[in-house]
């Protein structure tokens, strides 16, 4: 239970929620202590019943415990959130220590925030959604308005030029809602249908192909292997060569050399002057079937927890592009986002390929923790090497992505 509720593991725990858990938690904590469930279903619009199931899920989570009927947020999970749990302040006890005859009632509220001037209502609409701080310098041309809302008491100071909206004032200005839009559950996928058997087809050539272009890799290697870089990885020129030698685009290139690393195929062999090389592995790979070969790619491709689409971009420290087969690539998250899209495409009826936007809009929305442009980047990524693996053929997850898909969810 101590564990549980560290901060290290209430973080893992709120990673792993979609936005509809994250938005009733974040309701809960807006709730207080103990939680109020009535509170909280109108924060989200909904009837308390509705609810039921994600308060359950959270509890099995263990992000929320039980006491005497009532229920707690974890500690650790507030820390977490921050300050601003769906962008709203602290509620004015917190920030005064008493509450102002002004705040008895939602209709006293309305009554001062509806007699604020223009200038402070528009501050006011700036605050609503959050960051609810904001700055106003005592001599700045608009030192009267912010005198204005610290007396009618809709803001608060924290020090001479910083000021606080309070929690209460907040959600009168949303209209009593926590989130501009609820998203408890997915939004749909837009999708194109296609016969099986073309699916099938077109997944097939493409499994046969990066079965020849791995050992295209291997012949150019295996006589003449690149040099290791001092600092690990593929030089751009070894990089830029491989791809013309199979006579693909660089980002292919890429996925092809990264998934054969992956599958433990070629590596550094750990010479006094390292290069590249095919592994012994490599020759009994080769004399195995096509379908036991594209299995171990695949499989190996599944449980990477690196990027090859990274390669050629500049590293988040800035300075020279992210080198092929070098340490910059890993990205331990990548696995757990293959598993959601996959998860997407094997859950639609057969030949269904689901159009990149709204497969977008819904990975956001399984994970919103995760910083929207690298899921843009990622789906996209993982569509496209999908279907250089053959797991997929003309969007669609083909017959053989299916049972890999099945067979790795059941031993995972």
């Amino acid at each position: 239970a101590a564990r549980a509720s560290t901060s290290s593991s209430g973080q893992r725990a709120l990673d792993g929620l979609d936005r509809g858990h994250l938005q009733v938690l974040e309701a809960l904590v807006v709730s207080g202590d103990p939680v109020d469930l009535g509170q909280t279903a109108a924060l989200l619009g909904r009837a308390a019943p509705d609810l039921e199931g994600f308060v359950q899920d959270l509890w099995d989570r263990g992000l929320l415990w039980r006491s005497s009927g009532d229920h707690h947020v974890v500690r650790a999970v507030t820390e977490v959130l921050g300050p601003h749990p769906a962008g709203l302040g602290p509620a004015i006890a917190d920030l005064c220590g008493s509450t102002p005859a002004s705040y008895t009632s939602p209709e006293a509220i309305d009554a001062v925030i509806a007699s604020a001037p223009p200038n402070a209502r528009n501050i006011l609409e700036k605050l609503a959604w959050g960051p609810p701080i904001g700055t106003l310098s005592p001599g700045g041309p608009l030192a009267s308005v912010g005198a204005w809302l610290l007396s009618h008491q809709l803001m608060t100071a924290m020090s001479a030029d910083h000021f606080a909206l309070p929690r209460e004032i907040a959600l009168r200005l949303r209209g009593g809602r926590l989130h501009r839009e609820s998203a408890l559950t997915a939004p749909d996928l837009a999708v194109t249908a296609h016969e099986q058997s073309s699916v099938d087809d077109a997944a097939g050539g493409q499994a046969s192909e990066l079965l020849g272009l791995v050992d295209e890799l291997a012949a150019d290697w295996g006589p003449r292997p690149p040099r290791v870089l001092r600092a690990g990885g593929l030089s751009a020129r070894d990089f830029k060569h491989l791809a013309a030698i199979l006579d693909v685009d660089p980002q292919h290139a890429a996925f092809v050399v990264e998934t054969a690393y992956a599958a433990g195929l070629l590596a550094d062999d750990a010479s006094l002057e390292p290069v590249w090389a095919p592994t012994p592995s490599y020759d009994d790979w080769q004399q195995r079937p096509s379908a036991n070969r594209w299995v171990r790619l695949t499989q190996a491709w599944l449980a990477s927890g690196r990027a090859p689409h990274l390669v050629g971009t500049t590293s988040t420290g800035g300075g020279s592009p992210v080198n092929a087969l070098s340490g910059d690539l890993a990205y331990p998250p990548m696995r757990q986002l293959r598993g959601d899209i996959l998860a997407e495409l094997a859950a639609l009826p057969e030949g269904q390929a689901p159009d990149l936007a709204s497969l977008i809009e819904r990975i956001r929305w399984r994970r919103p923790m995760r910083r929207g442009e690298i899921i843009d980047t990622v789906t996209a990524a993982v569509l496209r090497e999908a279907e250089w693996l053959g797991i997929t053929g003309r969007g669609a997850l083909s017959t053989a992505g299916h049972l890999l898909f099945d067979s790795t969810a059941n031993t995972s």
